[in-house]
């Protein structure tokens, strides 16, 4: 019976969480100490949005605030998905700048 049980719960507990689903619940990301590894690594590149970049310079905070506040961003990485351009970003990054977007892109 106990089997039975606990195998019924590992069932349960499989099937009650969505593959690629992020609860951003009690998270509290922000530029400084989450993301801005992440943007330095995967945009703020040569050719891409480096410092006077044509195509925008994401180099800091606030030469982003533009694109945040727009829903450019969000357009992009989230729902075109054709950002970051040749870097494949891993569900925990991802994850990271979706949490971090849904608590109004916090800086500090």
């Amino acid at each position: 019976m106990k089997q039975i049980l606990f195998l019924s719960a590992i069932i349960l507990f499989m099937f009650s969480c969505k593959k690629g689903e992020v609860d951003c619940v009690d998270t509290n990301y922000t530029y400084e100490t989450d993301v801005k590894s992440i943007i330095d690594k995967t945009c703020a590149t040569a050719n891409c949005h480096n410092s006077g970049s044509t195509n925008g310079d994401f180099t800091s905070y606030a030469n982003m605030k533009f694109v945040l506040d727009n829903g450019e961003f969000n357009n992009r990485v989230f729902i075109k998905e054709d950002m970051p351009r040749a870097r494949i970003l891993s569900f925990k990054k991802k994850s990271i700048l979706q949490c971090w977007m849904e608590n109004n892109f916090k800086e500090k």
